[in-house]
């Protein structure tokens, strides 16, 4: 009987005892819960940054972002390019004819066997041009439209005229300057001897990676003139005043247009007059 008894008790005894292997069991899901949650959020934090950083910028790698100029643009089909490619090629003349759509631009890049006259190379570009316009109708009217002709390598084009370009930049600085100069020797006010310093001491610079300084990019020319101004002696109040009215010399510091190459040319189509406008 005691024995009974005793066995009861200790059987009530671990009835009223909590069941640890269920316990134990709830908190691991409610931490296995936790982890796949936390694991999923992992991913998707880590995909949408690995897209921002790298898939989306690869994505338009090369690309020019243009906003939101071209979020209303009707698509330029591929027909409308073809027809366009194929006027151009048709043209005396023309060695090849690209038309490339880059956001609202449309680019008409046209190549001329060597010797075509440069308007002749031009024409062709804007019958391809036309023919384009023609096609799109209204869709054109959100594009920006621009022809380049050429003739030969471009870049040995570039690189050769490259050295004439710069030797008439140079023409055209030294120009301005003597100009002013000289008008300051012929009337040496205060004010056009300022005047002739303030245009030597704005004279292209470049910088020189072995001093870490920038130094003149015409150091014998900036010198002769500065040597000029140096031997100037001012005129006085009483010098003016005999001289009488002192002439302004007016300079025109524009580059103009040369002849060096007739290549490469660029054109644009203006909508206002429906012309082509080249430069």
């Amino acid at each position: 009987m005691n024995n009974s008894k005793g066995s009861d008790c200790m059987a009530n005894e671990e009835a009223k005892k909590p069941s640890k292997k269920r316990n134990v069991t709830k908190k691991q899901v409610v931490l296995y819960s936790y982890i796949g949650v936390l694991a999923v959020v992992t991913v998707l934090f880590g995909y949408n940054v690995l897209k921002y950083f790298y898939l989306d910028p690869l994505k338009v790698a090369g690309q020019p972002i243009y906003g939101y100029r071209t979020e209303n643009l009707q698509p330029i089909t591929d027909s409308m390019i073809s027809n366009a490619e194929q006027v151009g090629a048709s043209q005396s003349g023309v060695k090849e004819i690209k038309v490339t759509v880059q956001g609202p631009v449309v680019y008409f890049d046209v190549r001329v066997n060597d010797g075509v006259d440069v308007e002749k190379a031009r024409a062709a570009a804007e019958a391809a041009a036309t023919e384009f316009l023609a096609q799109a109708g209204d869709v054109a009217n959100g594009y920006t439209v621009q022809l380049v002709v050429s003739s030969g390598d471009i870049k040995t084009l570039v690189e050769t005229n490259r050295e004439e370009e710069l030797a008439y930049y140079k023409e055209h600085r030294l120009d301005i300057v003597e100009r002013i100069v000289a008008q300051a020797e012929k009337y040496p006010t205060a004010k056009n001897i300022e005047r002739a310093q303030n245009n030597i001491n704005v004279m292209p610079k470049d910088y020189n990676e072995k001093t870490g300084q920038y130094e003149a990019r015409y150091p014998e020319e900036k010198a002769a003139f500065q040597a000029r101004i140096d031997a100037l002696k001012p005129l006085t109040a009483e010098e003016e005043e005999e001289l009488g009215e002192i002439p302004y010399l007016e300079v025109d510091q524009s580059i103009k247009p040369t002849n060096i190459s007739p290549y490469p040319s660029w054109g644009a189509y203006d909508t206002t007059t429906e012309t082509f406008e080249w430069q």
